[in-house]
């Protein structure tokens, strides 16, 4: 198999891609800064979670399909943009807005081809370290709001109960993320001046 030629050039479009990724916002506040994190900042911190977590609690996942799948999750969000799980109408329409701007990206770059071909595998959710990876990334913003202390659920007027609802099946995918959320519902109760209209 012939192998294809490093170029510079080839390494700067891919820097163009990734500093895009850098521009997307997210709704999450980060403690000790006035800007929400971003897409890069997220999904290195979520690789780091779940490598963390898969060695100190041995949960015996594959460690290498955990960071592939971590570090490329929310690539589609380059084009499509980070809908919020409270944005309803923005969710009717994101799974094709992602397959397009996963389409795009092929376009522009076909060397992606293991990055998209790694998301399409993620998206099947077929294998414990997927289910793993979707479960942490809907428990990993609740735990950063409450680290920060719930300016974000102030800002966007959130209540507990409907976040509740919304991230129970989700994070039940995996086992141990399932866990680990039971624990944070105890602070987050103990706590429920972070939320929206609680005092």
């Amino acid at each position: 198999m012939q192998k294809t030629a490093l170029s510079i050039n080839d390494m700067i479009q891919f820097s163009q891609l990734m500093l895009r990724f850098q521009e997307i916002k997210r709704v999450i506040f980060l403690p000790n800064r006035d800007t929400p994190e971003n897409d890069v900042e997220h999904s290195y911190q979520l690789a780091m979670m779940a490598w963390y977590l898969n060695s100190s609690a041995e949960l015996g996942l594959d460690t290498d399909r955990l960071l592939r799948y971590t570090l490329v999750h929310d690539l589609a969000e380059i084009y499509a943009g980070d809908i919020p799980s409270f944005d309803t109408q923005g969710r009717k329409h994101k799974v094709e807005l992602e397959h397009q701007a996963l389409k795009q990206i092929r376009a522009e770059m076909p060397a992606t081809h293991e990055l998209i071909d790694t998301i399409e595998e993620y998206e099947l959710q077929d294998n414990d370290e997927s289910n793993f990876v979707y479960a942490l990334d809907k428990l990993m913003p609740m735990l950063t709001v409450y680290i920060e202390g719930g300016k974000s659920w102030q800002e966007y007027d959130l209540a507990f109960e409907p976040l509740h609802a919304d991230k129970l099946d989700k994070v039940a995918r995996s086992e141990p993320v399932r866990e680990l959320y039971k624990q944070l519902t105890v602070l987050l109760m103990q706590n429920p001046h972070m939320f929206a209209g609680r005092q």
